[in-house]
């Protein structure tokens, strides 16, 4: 079946991401002390609530500012919370361009308001763009505002039925195995993408017509 749809991942796949600078850079405000998994994992709720939208900005700030023995000034913890965000390789933009003129293409993102914010600026800033959601894309679900995150099965049928999307026909790309293997469980062709790698659009494809 022809791929007509192509639903893009956004961070590690078109925003370059380095998640172990926002770990590294709370670790020196004395946020945590120890393995970055570990501390991910006893604060899941906060963070994965945080992506839902159903932890606000402000609590989610004072959350991790609670956490410490001096408390850091606000300003930091954003700055520390947003390392993790790399910027665009102008390339991608350039992609983005041709391959929504060829697809129907859709991003599908895990982020919360303080991420979004930041690409908001940079976008603005550093490549002249106001438009991002409506230049590149026939839509755009940022787990915040739909109140679903990725790898819930939920959030990929929410989308099909949103965009009226016949799953045999269309393409995901993420660099998460389990959004991939969830997106997939519905009939998606997912494919997994190497973290901020160029995207072998062709090549992946390829694997889809020979399958």
């Amino acid at each position: 079946m022809q791929i007509k749809n192509i639903i893009f991942d956004f961070g590690g796949v078109l925003l370059d991401l380095e998640p172990s600078a926002t770990y590294r850079d709370m670790s020196e405000l004395g946020i945590f002390d120890g393995d970055a998994h570990e501390f991910y994992l006893a604060n899941k709720s906060l963070f994965d609530g945080y992506e839902k939208g159903k932890v606000i900005t402000e609590n989610f700030l004072w959350n991790i500012q609670a956490k410490c023995k001096r408390v850091p000034p606000v300003d930091k913890v954003i700055k520390a919370w947003n390392a993790m965000l790399l910027g665009w390789n102008p390339g991608k933009l350039k992609f983005l361009e041709a391959v929504s003129q060829q697809y129907n293409t859709y991003l599908l993102s895990n982020t919360n308001e303080l991420h979004l914010e930041w690409v908001r600026r940079d976008l603005k800033n550093q490549h002249g763009i106001t438009d991002f959601d409506q230049r590149f894309f026939k839509k755009s679900y940022y787990s915040h505002r739909i109140g679903m995150r990725k790898p819930d099965q939920e959030i990929f049928a929410f989308v099909l039925e949103d965009a009226s999307l016949n799953a045999g026909e269309t393409l995901f790309i993420d660099d998460n195995a389990d959004n991939v293997a969830a997106a997939a469980s519905l009939g998606i062709h997912a494919k997994l993408h190497i973290s901020n790698a160029d995207i072998d659009l062709e090549g992946l494809l390829s694997e889809i017509r020979q399958t």
